[in-house]
């Protein structure tokens, strides 16, 4: 390197050294990043397969029993049964399943909550997506209650097949509270 008219001039070889150490980064980068969307690919097929019995396009039914609350007060116990389809990808993974509508009966509490009408199926329906071999995503849910409605994104729920499960204090904004296990079955 040498310094003129108040330029610093670097020699030609410095900048051939430069551009190939960029170049191996550029293709070390590269390389990483088709190493991580490998990874999640193989993570995301795991996920989608979950380790059911069921395929894709199947009837299917979740009952079980769910006791619901607002925020504690009116405890309710419902029988219920949602009626709905598996999910998949193109490749027969199944990746989740969705309800279009249930029917339920209160079996218990002091409560006096809907068992059978409180949940609002909209051009969606109510899915839940698998994020992973354990867990379902519920994007989407719109309950009415006498005390306005409760609208809940993202709400996890706990896989174990055949059985998902509304973890205790699952919250529902602002005042839906449930929990409670379903066994999905063949319909």
């Amino acid at each position: 390197m040498s310094m003129s008219d108040g330029m610093l001039r670097v020699p030609r070889a410095f900048f051939i050294i430069f551009e190939k150490r960029t170049y191996a980064m550029k293709t070390l980068q590269k390389t990483f990043a088709a190493m991580i969307a490998g990874v999640s690919l193989v993570a995301g097929a795991s996920a989608a397969s979950a380790q059911t019995t069921f395929t894709p396009g199947e009837a299917i039914k979740a009952s079980g029993t769910l006791n619901q609350s607002l925020l504690g007060t009116d405890a309710t116990v419902c029988a219920v049964t949602f009626h709905g389809h598996v999910l998949g990808d193109a490749a027969g993974n199944v990746t989740g399943f969705k309800f279009d509508s249930y029917e339920g009966t209160q079996t218990g509490g002091d409560g006096d909550l809907a068992c059978d009408n409180s949940i609002q199926f909209d051009a969606n329906d109510v899915t839940a997506n698998f994020v992973s071999a354990t867990q379902l995503n519920v994007p989407h849910i719109l309950i009415s209650t006498r005390l306005g409605s409760c609208e809940g994104t993202n709400i996890t729920l706990d896989w174990s097949n055949p059985s998902v499960t509304f973890p205790v204090g699952t919250i529902i904004d602002p005042v839906c509270q449930f929990d409670g296990t379903l066994t999905v079955s063949a319909e």
